[in-house]
């Protein structure tokens, strides 16, 4: 738990995080996902998780491979020390020659700051499962992914050398950049 108390309490300006250390920081966040869903009041639009994932989580002490992915960034933490969203996000996957839409997928998006760090775990939920771009987009340059691992060694944070204030942990907590 070294890992998540550099990034929660950095005393650098710059924390280098090992693999191993990037997939302690996922199971954590992936974790305090899975508690977050029970305790965050939810609208009939926020698909649940769905209880296997639960189930498997407990087996396995780590999140699956395939539909979630997470990352984290640095936090200014001005006003909170802890905060905590879920919103739904709903992709159409649209036929490239008719650009109709043909298979529709639910995912839970869940964004949680912790003291200096910020966490976002996406959890597909129902729906037809695809591939979503694990890497953030250009306007995103700031997160660092930390599910699935891609074993690349050693990883700055904060990515970007950036730390997120209140509303861009706002707009990060509703952003739709995953395809």
């Amino acid at each position: 738990m070294d890992a998540l108390k550099r990034v929660m309490f950095p005393s650098d300006t710059t924390v280098s995080l090992s693999p191993a250390e990037r997939r302690t920081l996922a199971v954590w966040a992936y974790k305090t996902a899975l508690v977050l869903e029970c305790v965050l009041p939810s609208g009939l639009d926020i698909p649940k998780i769905p209880k296997s994932m639960y189930e498997d989580f407990y087996a396995d002490r780590k999140p699956p491979i395939v539909g979630v992915c997470i990352w984290t960034a640095a936090y200014n933490r001005a006003q909170w020390s802890g905060r905590a969203q879920r919103h739904p996000l709903v992709l159409d996957w649209h036929n490239p020659k008719t650009h109709a839409a043909v298979k529709t997928s639910h995912y839970s998006l869940t964004t949680f700051t912790a003291f200096s760090a910020v966490f976002q775990v996406l959890c597909h939920v129902g729906g037809h499962w695809r591939p979503l771009r694990n890497q953030p987009g250009a306007d995103a340059f700031f997160l660092l992914p930390l599910w699935p691992l891609d074993n690349v060694g050693q990883s700055l944070w904060p990515a970007g050398g950036v730390a997120l204030n209140n509303q861009q942990v706002e707009q990060l907590s509703v952003r739709q950049d995953f395809r």
